[in-house]
């Protein structure tokens, strides 16, 4: 249902890029841009005994699950999650 990329890792942030279709239809249903601070994605690795990349993994398919469930990515199909170490952020894109 979905595919998910690095596209940059840096020194202090990181940007992922997902990107959900329907399998069956093969029917494009939205993008999602994350990005989250290397000091954050290691605070989170750390409680959650995994490293840095599973995290910001995990927290974006989390959350591409919820715009499935809630139908979300029918009102837009491009989203930006900003992830911190305790909180996360979810933003439609123009």
């Amino acid at each position: 249902m979905h595919t998910a990329h690095l596209i940059g890792t840096g020194a202090t942030r990181s940007l992922y890029e997902l990107t959900a279709h329907d399998r069956k239809a093969r029917a494009f249903l939205f993008d999602m841009q994350v990005e989250a601070s290397a000091a954050a994605l290691e605070a989170r690795a750390l409680k959650a005994g995994t490293d840095a990349d599973a995290q910001a993994v995990a927290v974006a398919l989390d959350y591409a699950r919820r715009i499935i469930e809630t139908k979300a990515h029918e009102q837009g199909k491009r989203f930006r999650l900003q992830i911190e170490a305790e909180t996360e952020s979810l933003h439609r894109m123009p």
